[in-house]
């Protein structure tokens, strides 16, 4: 065999390795972007990550009742993504007869657009006559310009407070009427309130 030939099969070799070798790369990095199934328990649900622009977006397929067409939601996070944050399971419950909800932060916290985004997850769920169809206000924990000022203490029975807030723990949870959405930073914020909306969807528990 000539050298030229030695040299044009070690080329051919490498380069067949180096496709390899990006295959196994893009499938790795890209292996939590592939469709799937979750189950609450009672329903199963087809999930799928769909790429807009930069940011990746979850679409979910839900049915109604007496429609057999699938009806499209869209969140920053699925249900795979977000299992491992705690939720008190009574949540749901306490919001469904609301006729008002405020969803509130505090000024002082210095949050950024990234934690409105939380609170546009939640609204467009609430606010949906498909979903609840209850009106949702934003506000303040203290008093900042001209900002209605709501916190838990406001809460009622008919009027619940959400609360947006940065903590030591991504969690969700509730005291009396008032729903505590809390993250370590903002982008944990972005997926407590996507749990949220996955519970009250019935998507998760």
């Amino acid at each position: 065999m000539n050298t030229e030939k030695q040299i044009k099969i070690l080329v051919y070799v490498l380069l067949m390795a180096l496709i390899g070798f990006a295959i196994g790369v893009y499938f790795k990095m890209h292996s939590g972007l592939r469709p799937y199934k979750w189950s609450n328990g009672e329903s199963i649900f087809e999930v799928m990550p769909v790429k807009e622009k930069d940011t990746i977006m979850y679409a979910i397929k839900i049915y109604f009742p007496n429609d057999p067409k699938p009806y499209l939601i869209y969140l920053r996070y699925g249900p795979r993504e977000v299992s491992d944050i705690k939720l008190d399971g009574q949540i749901k419950k306490k919001i469904a007869d609301d006729k008002l909800v405020y969803i509130t932060i505090d000024p002082e916290e210095n949050l950024t657009g990234k934690t409105v985004v939380g609170a546009l997850e939640i609204t467009k769920f609430l606010a949906n006559r498909m979903f609840y169809n209850i009106p949702v206000k934003s506000a303040l924990t203290k008093k900042h310009g001209n900002k209605d000022v709501k916190t838990c203490a406001d809460a009622t029975d008919k009027e619940s407070i959400i609360w947006l807030k940065l903590g030591n723990e991504t969690k969700v949870y509730s005291s009396n009427n008032c729903i505590i959405v809390q993250g370590i930073n903002e982008e944990e914020i972005i997926r407590a309130s996507d749990r949220l909306c996955l519970h009250l969807l019935g998507i998760m528990r």
